[in-house]
Parts: structure tokens; C-alpha cells; sequence
């Protein structure tokens, strides 16, 4: 075979070959490459937007969590005071009931001193009066020693019966 004829029908051949490839296949693969840069270039955009979205999100993560430090220490410091107030409350409270019951224990004590006083005081003037009615009544004036033995006698006589 001829060379030249060779490269005349190879080169007719390849002529059909890009007329049929630009005719049946050409715009269906250019119409492929479009959608397929325009995929690209959304998820490029996408995953710009998803870059600012996520370092928006760890900005206002960081604020929150700062706001949240601040809240939970202001919170503290508040509960801190209450519970201060309250201590001194308690404080407060405690003293005034000690000196309230201290006051009523020295109320107490006068009270019993008093009475004890006034029991002692009634049961001698009742002696008295009972010794000297015996003495007047036995006229045992004069002698000492009678006088010991009633008086003896008056009292056993009392701490029998229990007065």
C-alpha cells in the first residue's frame, strides 16, 4: 500500500471520527464537565460557609462559655453573701437567746433565793410564835435548861409531821 494513500484515509477517517464525536458525544460530555465544575464550585462555596459557620460557632462557644464563668461566679459571690448574712443571723440570733437565758436564770435564781427566804422566814417567825406561846403557856420563862428541852421537843415534833 501507498503511504499517501494511507494518511488520506486515516486523515478522512479521523474527520468523521470529530464530526461524529462533535455531533453525537460533544455536547452531552461538555454539558457533563459543567455540571460537574458547577458541583465543584458549590461544594467549594459550601464548604467556605461551613468554615465561617464553624469558626462563628466556636467564637460564640467562647463567649458563652465566658458569660457563662462570669454568671457562675457572680452567682457564687451572691450565695456567698447570703450564706454570710446568714451566719451572722444565726450569729445574732444565738446571742440573744444566750442573753435572754442567761437573764432568766439570774430571774430564776432571784426568784428561788426569794422564796427560799421567804419559806425560811415564814417557818422561824412560826416557830417563834409557837415557842413563845408554849413558853407563855408552861411559864417556863426563867429556866434555860426547859427552854432547850421545848425547843428540842418543837422541833423533832416538826420534822416528824414534815412542816
Amino acid at each position: 500500500m501507498n503511504v499517501n494513500a494511507t494518511l488520506f484515509v486515516e486523515l478522512v477517517l479521523f474527520f468523521l471520527f470529530w464530526w461524529a464525536v462533535r455531533y453525537f458525544v460533544w455536547d452531552h460530555l461538555i454539558s457533563f464537565l459543567d455540571q460537574r465544575q458547577a458541583l465543584i464550585d458549590q461544594g467549594i462555596r459550601e464548604a467556605a460557609q461551613a468554615k465561617s459557620a464553624l469558626e462563628e460557632v466556636g467564637r460564640l462557644k467562647a463567649e458563652a462559655e465566658l458569660k457563662a464563668k462570669e454568671d457562675a461566679r457572680s452567682i457564687l459571690d451572691e450565695a456567698r453573701e447570703v450564706a454570710k448574712g446568714i451566719v451572722a443571723e444565726a450569729k445574732e440570733a444565738a446571742r440573744t437567746l444566750q442573753k435572754a437565758t442567761e437573764e432568766s436564770l439570774v430571774e430564776a435564781e432571784k426568784r428561788a433565793k426569794k422564796e427560799a427566804l421567804d419559806g425560811v422566814s415564814d417557818g422561824l417567825v412560826d416557830m417563834c410564835v409557837a415557842l413563845t406561846q408554849r413558853l407563855v403557856s408552861d411559864k417556863i420563862v426563867g429556866s434555860k435548861t426547859k427552854q432547850r428541852a421545848l425547843l428540842t421537843q418543837y422541833v423533832s415534833e416538826r420534822d416528824e409531821h414534815g412542816t
